[in-house]
C-alpha cells in the first residue's frame, strides 16, 4: 500500500507523521457494506467490523457556555446546550430558566391499581440448575456515563450524592462514574480545577470510581498530556481506574485529513492511539520509562465490531490497555422505534453473542471490557421509547444480558444531564440546581442492584416450555447468604402469564418466595412516564422514598419428582424480583 499520500496529509493537517506512518491492515466496515482485501505484504487478515455508525453528539464543555447551533442537527433538551469553553476567567451566565418537571405521580395513592390483571394467556416452564454457577457479577458492575458538560454537578446538585449511595446501599462497591462522550473530544482546553474539585468531592463522600478521558481527536499530545496531568493531580490514584483516549474513533467522520470514518480507521487510527498513548506514558520518549496500563480504548462507538478488529487493536496496545471499553446502544433516534420494538430479542442476541466474543477476545490478553457507554436510543433518546417504562425493563434486562457475556460493567449515559435518556435529571429552578427527578430507567438500575446486592453468581437454567424471548428469566445464588433470586422480565406489551421456576432439587429452599414488583399503572404500561413502582414505593424529587410496601408471597410447590417451584404471575410489561431464603430442611 503506497503511504506517500498519508505522510503529505499529515503533514499538511500539521499532524505528528508518526501517528500516522504505521499502515495496519484492518478494515471496518457496516453489515451491509462489501469487505474490502487490505494487504500491504503483511499477511495480517482483513479486520471487519457491523453496524452503522451514528452522527456525533455535539456536546458543551462546562457550565461556562455561549449558545451555539448544534452539529449535525441534533435536537437537545432544554438545557442541554452545545458550545465552546470560554476560558476559566469568562463571566458565568445566567443559568437559563428550565421549566420544572412534573413530580412522579404516586401509585400507590391512585384509585387505579398498581398494574393491571388480566387473565394470564400462557404459561412458561424454566428450570433452574443449582449446581450449574456461571460466573459472578462483579461488585461494581453497575455504573453512569456523564458528559464532561456538567459534570461537576454531580457534586453540586442537592441530593445527587445520596441517589449515588442508594444505589450502592445494597451491597454493591464502589460506584463506577465515566466522565466522557462526545465532549472528550470537543474538549480543546483543560477543564477548569473547580470540576476536579468536585469529583474528588465525589469520591471521598461515596467512594465512587472513575473512567476519565483524554482527547484524541485532536491529535495534540501538549493538550492531552495537560488535561491527564490535570487529572493525576487532583484525584487519587485510587480514583482513578482508568483513562480513556478518545471517543469513537469510529465516527471520526471527516475530521482527520478530511478522510471518512472508514477510512480514517483503516489507516491511522491503531497507530494514532498508540502514538497518544505513548506520548501520555512515555515521559522520556522511549519504551525505557513508559508507566502501562493506565489506558481504556478503543471507546468503540458500538458492540458490533468483530473480534479480529478488537485483535488488531490490542495486539499492538495491550500493554498500555488497561480496560477495553465500547458503547452498547439499541439504535439510533434516526431509526424508528416504539416500546415494543425496543425490547424486541433479536436484535438482542445477536449483539450479546457479538459481545460476549469481544469479551473472550480481551480476556486473552488478560484485559477487562467495559461496557463504558450504553442507554436505549443514541443521540439523546427517542421521545416515548427513552423516557417511557419500556426502557425500565430494557435497562435491567440489558444489564444482565452483558453480565452474562462476562463483562465486568455497563455505564448508562447521562448525557449532561437533561438528555431524554437521561434517569437521574438535572434542573433548574428560579436559576437555582434543584434536586433531581429520578426517571424511570432509574427503577431498572434499582432493582439490579437489589438483584445482585453484596454478590451473586448467575446460575443455569433450561427454558423448558412458554416464551423464551418475551418472557426471561435471570437466576441468581446469593454467595453470601445462598438465598435465591430471580428476576423475571414479562415484554409482552398486553399479555399477561405464568412464569414458574422449578429448581433441580426437593430441599433446602422449600419456602415460600417473595415477590417485589417493578410495574407502571395502566392499559398501556410501556409507555408510561409515571405511575411506576417498585414494590409499591416510588422515587420523589429527589430520591425520596414515598409509598408502602406491596411485596407479594408465593407458596413453594413440589411436583410429582419432587422439585420445588413457584408460580408467578406476571402482569403485562413488567418485571418481578422474587427472592427465596435458604433453610435448613
Amino acid at each position: 500500500m503506497n503511504t506517500s499520500g498519508l505522510f503529505a496529509a499529515a503533514k499538511l493537517a500539521n499532524r505528528p507523521v508518526s501517528a500516522c506512518m504505521i499502515v495496519v491492515l484492518a478494515l471496518l466496515i457496516t453489515t451491509s457494506a462489501v469487505a474490502d482485501k487490505v494487504d500491504g505484504g503483511s499477511g495480517l487478515q482483513t479486520a471487519l467490523t457491523q453496524g452503522v455508525p451514528k452522527p456525533q453528539q455535539a456536546v458543551a464543555s462546562s457550565t461556562r457556555l455561549l449558545p451555539q447551533q448544534p452539529v449535525f442537527d441534533e435536537e437537545y433538551t432544554p438545557g442541554d446546550n452545545s458550545a465552546a469553553y470560554q476560558g476559566p476567567d469568562a463571566p458565568l451566565p445566567a443559568v437559563p430558566a428550565v421549566p420544572s418537571p412534573a413530580a412522579p405521580a404516586a401509585p400507590q395513592e391512585a384509585t387505579a391499581p398498581l398494574y393491571v390483571t388480566p387473565p394470564a394467556s400462557f404459561e412458561s416452564l424454566t428450570e433452574v440448575n443449582l449446581d450449574q454457577p456461571l460466573l459472578q457479577i462483579p461488585q461494581s458492575f453497575l455504573g453512569i456515563s456523564h458528559e464532561w458538560t456538567h459534570v461537576e454537578e454531580i457534586n453540586n446538585i442537592p441530593g445527587y450524592k445520596d441517589i449515588i449511595r442508594l444505589l450502592t446501599s445494597y451491597g454493591s462497591g464502589p460506584f463506577n462514574i465515566r466522565v466522557g462522550g462526545g465532549s472528550t473530544d470537543k474538549q480543546a482546553y483543560v477543564f477548569p480545577q473547580y470540576v476536579y474539585d468536585a469529583l474528588r468531592q465525589v469520591h471521598e463522600e461515596t467512594g465512587a470510581q472513575y473512567i476519565m478521558s483524554v482527547n484524541l481527536e485532536h491529535g495534540d499530545y501538549e493538550l492531552s498530556r495537560a488535561q491527564l496531568k490535570m487529572i493525576k493531580d487532583n484525584l487519587p490514584a485510587e480514583a482513578v481506574l482508568a483513562t480513556e483516549i478518545g471517543n469513537e474513533p469510529n465516527f471520526y467522520e471527516g475530521t482527520q485529513n478530511n478522510l471518512t470514518a472508514l477510512q480514517y480507521v483503516r489507516c491511522c487510527f491503531v497507530a494514532d492511539w498508540q502514538a497518544m498513548a505513548k506520548a501520555l506514558a512515555c515521559p522520556c520518549g522511549s519504551l525505557d520509562c513508559c508507566a502501562y496500563g493506565q489506558f481504556a480504548g478503543p471507546v468503540w462507538g458500538h458492540v458490533n465490531v468483530f473480534p479480529t478488529t478488537l485483535k488488531w487493536f490490542l495486539d499492538l496496545n495491550h500493554k498500555f490497555t488497561r480496560m477495553t471499553t465500547l458503547h452498547w446502544y439499541k439504535a439510533t433516534k434516526e431509526a424508528y422505534n416504539t416500546p415494543a420494538t425496543l425490547l424486541e430479542e433479536a436484535p438482542i442476541r445477536k449483539e450479546m453473542d457479538n459481545l460476549r466474543a469481544l469479551v473472550q477476545t480481551s480476556q486473552g490478553y488478560g484485559i477487562p471490557l467495559r461496557v463504558a457507554e450504553s442507554n436505549t436510543i443514541s443521540n439523546s433518546g427517542r421521545v416515548g421509547v427513552s423516557n417511557v417504562f419500556a426502557a425500565t425493563l430494557w435497562t435491567l434486562d440489558g444489564s444482565f444480558e452483558v453480565a452474562a457475556t462476562g463483562a465486568v460493567g455497563i455505564n448508562f449515559h447521562q448525557g449532561s444531564g437533561q438528555n431524554l435518556y437521561t434517569s437521574i435529571l438535572r434542573w433548574y429552578n428560579n436559576n437555582q440546581l434543584s434536586p433531581p427527578v429520578l426517571r424511570p430507567p432509574f427503577y431498572g438500575m434499582v432493582m439490579f442492584q437489589q438483584a445482585v446486592g453484596a454478590g451473586s453468581k448467575l446460575l443455569g437454567k433450561t427454558q423448558v416450555s412458554g416464551d423464551a424471548s418475551n418472557f426471561k428469566v435471570w437466576p441468581l445464588i446469593d454467595v453470601n447468604t445462598q438465598e435465591l433470586r430471580f428476576v423475571l422480565v414479562n415484554k409482552h406489551p398486553n399479555r399477561a402469564g405464568t412464569q414458574v421456576i422449578r429448581i433441580n432439587r426437593g430441599w433446602g429452599y422449600n419456602a415460600p418466595a417473595v415477590v417485589t414488583r417493578l410495574v407502571a399503572r395502566g392499559e398501556d404500561p410501556l409507555s408510561a412516564t409515571s405511575g411506576i413502582s417498585l414494590g409499591g414505593y416510588y422515587y420523589a424529587v429527589g430520591g425520596v422514598l414515598k409509598g408502602a410496601d406491596a411485596s407479594e408471597l408465593v407458596p413453594n410447590e413440589k411436583d410429582s419428582s419432587g422439585l420445588t417451584s413457584w408460580k408467578v404471575y406476571m402482569p403485562p410489561g413488567s418485571a418481578a424480583l422474587v427472592r427465596v431464603q435458604l433453610v435448613n430442611q
